[in-house]
């Protein structure tokens, strides 16, 4: 029963995460959404609220506008990924930033789930390497493992 959670803004054909987020918002959770930075090829995750005011960012991919002391997320979260292949051992393969990977590595103890649609989970096991994250849980709009 985490109070907060991280969602992304949907990019190209991803699943959206706008329900989710509304219904954050009134079940009174904390909602975030990450921010890269292109030339570390980092992101953190900042607060959002429905008064949020956003920009383009890095990739063509909305981002809330940061004030001077925006806070990042420091407590446990829980986080939504995108992808966009899965396997049934839940090994994604995202568009090759590696930002869930680095951003997960260095902050340990979030419960992670991707999101996608059935036709994105494919039959056998997809290439990966051992610094690739594998998410808590893969939710489709047929079934989760």
């Amino acid at each position: 029963n985490l109070k907060n959670i991280c969602v992304y803004q949907a990019f190209r054909n991803e699943v959206s995460c706008d329900k989710i987020t509304e219904y954050a918002f009134e079940a009174g959770k904390y909602v975030f959404v990450p921010v890269t930075d292109q030339e570390s090829r980092t992101m953190e995750f900042y607060p959002v609220t429905r008064d949020t005011r956003w920009v383009e960012g890095a990739y063509g991919i909305l981002e809330p506008v940061l004030e001077e002391h925006t806070p990042v997320l420091t407590g446990k979260a829980l986080i939504l990924m995108p992808g966009l292949a899965f396997d049934k051992d839940r090994h994604r393969i995202g568009y090759g930033g590696g930002y869930y990977d680095k951003y997960l590595a260095g902050h340990t103890g979030h419960v992670t789930a991707a999101l996608c649609y059935h036709f994105q989970v494919v039959e056998g096991i997809l290439p990966y390497e051992d610094h690739d994250w594998t998410p808590n849980y893969i939710i489709t709009d047929k079934e989760q493992f």
